[in-house]
């Protein structure tokens, strides 16, 4: 809790220490443009708080309450000192909710404290005397609304003053605005949900109201207008889409809401009674999205309708990864926390189901929302499954298995400490112009980088971040990769050389659930606690990709959001790699039967059209081993063979 002084001199902030206890700081705020703050004075208390106020005249006195008790404070020889109020019995059962500063001239202090309480009274406060001088009962005034509604005791949850009007808020989601002696209401202003806050400017024109679904509006007395400043989730961001224009995101507040991205406004907003959304993705038409929730259910959902379309089959538990697959219209794959997947496909008005696999993803939720990863061109999908030591790789088709890497089995570089058994936690894939590879992050603070092809490992990265890796992402042209971890976003230059230090950008207070790039490569977005726009700046333009190459560039394939604007990154200088990798070959999983083949038969023609066009470069091409030594078998069977009589 924060609270600045009308003067601007000074900060009050109230929380708790490291030991639980309420604490109650005051800053001095007359040299933070020379970056030094200092503080005032603190003091530990062992009474609730729940609101506070700093004195408008003096800015060393202020008063905070709970729900039974109110606190005189002052600042005095660089310590705080505490008076209490004393309340009479049938205020303190009335549960105190706010309480405010009014400058006036019956005082000698040229101030009165008035407090707010869930009953519907307002205690009138001297701070000179610590006494009660008044209690009142406000009323609504049935002449301002519908006339089926009597008069009836306003249960006060939030209170402001200016110099001619009193502004409070109640659980029935009316702001009023009262004359100083609150003899009547002059302006009653209904929302559809609870209120939390009130605040006049300084002039006492305008008064600020907050709401309980993360909604700012301002309200002009003068001219009684309404206008919202702006609409925001309340609790946790746990993941995110993009289409062309639009951006919806899903939190654990229950709701899932769509935004502008050209005017950062929200446009629709959608909930369903009872259940909580943790993944969301956008279908290439920008008309549909699909959401699955936390008790495994997935909805698809309608843009220009603002309806459900359809429900896809339940699973047993909470959706941890979904994806519409880019370059196949209407193909979308999810999976749950029990490691099933499923893959949908339109047909006609609705979506015809093609294949369900269980046991195919790593049961664990600290893989959502990313459990399922897509390929640029959506011809494959990646994830963590079916151990947490295993990455799989399967078309879009059927679900056929075409590449299974297994990191545990990755020589570490030389010097790196060994972990316990590494794992892998992140899961992402780096197209290029040339190549097509995969980015593991694993739990030992390694990010490896192998040919989705061939499996074989290119690259790898140590230490990546102190703690877990929670997000992985390769930029639009292939030439960086961003990861998530320890509540900030480091940049890495694609190629993963350790002489090159990554550039770190920190803004979150939590964790990071999610990374996305916008179409055109030049903005990223964060999600988690909040919701960051980064701007991604290149000093090279963007290649494009050859319509020959197999791995295409999509037309769609970013996040972006609209909440706080950051610098993220000018360039990373390239250099060459002078040194080489010890590399490994994964195994390659073949079936018998009718199988997709691992990638076009043009894949190789176009990449070795690309080495000859490469004239003078001379590429280091890694060295190949098995992940996995063949042990042959030493034993043979006897020679001789005897039979036993029956009798023996």
């Amino acid at each position: 809790m924060l609270e600045f002084s009308v003067c601007g001199r000074s900060l009050c902030g109230i929380g708790k220490d490291a030991k639980g206890q309420n604490m109650i700081v005051v800053w001095n705020l007359t040299e933070v443009e020379r970056g030094m703050l200092t503080v005032t004075a603190k003091a530990h208390t062992d009474v609730d708080v729940i609101a506070a106020a700093l004195d408008p005249v003096d800015s060393a006195r202020l008063v905070t309450c709970g729900h039974d008790n109110v606190q005189l404070w002052r600042v005095r020889d660089g310590s705080l000192r505490c008076c209490s109020v004393s309340l009479r019995g049938g205020q303190k059962r009335a549960g105190i909710s706010d309480v405010c500063y009014k400058t006036t001239k019956e005082t000698a202090a040229g101030v009165t404290i008035y407090v707010s309480c869930l009953s519907g009274e307002v205690v009138r406060i001297d701070p000179d005397l610590a006494a009660v001088t008044s209690v009142q009962s406000l009323r609504s005034d049935p002449s301002l609304v519908e006339s089926r509604r009597p008069s009836s005791c306003i249960s006060i949850t939030a209170m402001a003053a200016s110099a001619s009007l009193f502004a409070t808020t109640s659980t029935d989601g009316f702001l009023r605005f009262w004359m100083p002696d609150f003899s009547r209401v002059l302006i009653e202003v209904e929302h559809e949900e609870p209120l939390l806050q009130v605040v006049f400017t300084q002039d006492g024109h305008r008064a600020l109201v907050s709401t309980a679904v993360g909604s700012l509006a301002i309200v002009d007395v003068a001219t009684d207008s309404y206008r919202t400043l702006l609409r925001a989730h309340t609790d946790e961001v746990l993941d995110m889409a993009v289409s062309e224009d639009l951006l919806g995101t899903v939190s654990a507040d229950g709701t899932i809401r769509i935004w502008s991205l050209e005017t950062s406004q929200q446009l629709y907003d959608f909930s369903i009674s009872g259940e909580v959304p943790c993944n969301i993705s956008f279908r290439s038409s920008s008309s549909e999205f699909a959401c699955g929730f936390l008790s495994g259910r997935v909805t698809v959902f309608s843009v220009p309708q603002a309806k459900a379309l359809t429900e896809l089959k339940q699973l047993r538990g909470q959706i941890t990864g979904l994806a519409y697959c880019a370059g196949h219209e209407g193909t979308l794959c999810y999976c749950d926390q029990f490691g099933t997947i499923t893959l949908y496909r339109t047909s006609g008005t609705g979506y015809r189901l093609i294949r369900g696999l269980p046991n195919a993803v790593y049961r664990h939720l600290e893989l959502a929302p990313n459990a399922l990863v897509v390929s640029r061109n959506g011809s494959h999908i990646a994830c963590v499954g079916p151990s947490e030591y295993v990455v799989t790789v399967m078309d879009t088709a059927a679900l056929n298995e075409v590449l299974r890497i297994d990191v545990s089995s990755v020589k570490l570089p030389s010097g790196a400490p060994y972990p316990a058994l590494d794992t892998a936690q992140q899961v992402a894939f780096l197209t290029s112009a040339a190549s097509h590879e995969l980015l593991v992050a694993t739990s030992g603070s390694r990010l490896l980088r192998f040919d989705a092809w061939s499996g074989k490992l290119l690259a790898q990265l140590q230490p990546v971040h102190t703690g877990a890796c929670t997000a992985v992402i390769a930029s639009v042209d292939g030439r960086y990769v961003l990861t998530a971890g320890d509540n900030c976003i480091k940049v890495w230059d694609s190629s993963l050389r350790t002489n090159v230090i990554p550039q770190m950008f920190i803004g979150h207070s939590s964790r990071i659930n999610s990374l996305c790039f916008t179409a055109d490569g030049a903005s990223l977005v964060s999600a988690g606690d909040s919701v960051f726009y980064w701007s991604f700046v290149r000093s090279r333009e963007q290649k494009s990709l050859d319509s020959n190459d197999v791995y295409r560039k999509p037309e769609l394939q970013s996040n972006a959001a609209s909440l706080s604007v950051h610098h993220l990154i000018d360039d990373i200088p390239c250099r060459d790699i002078s040194t080489s990798l010890n590399t490994r070959t994964a195994e390659l999983i073949t079936r018998q039967g009718n199988q997709r083949p691992v990638t076009p038969q043009n894949f190789r023609q176009a990449f070795e059209q690309k080495e000859e066009k490469e004239e003078g470069k001379q590429f280091s091409v890694p060295k190949a081993k098995k992940h996995f030594k063949k042990a042959m078998k030493q034993s043979s069977l006897a020679q001789v063979r005897s039979l036993c009589n029956t009798t023996e």
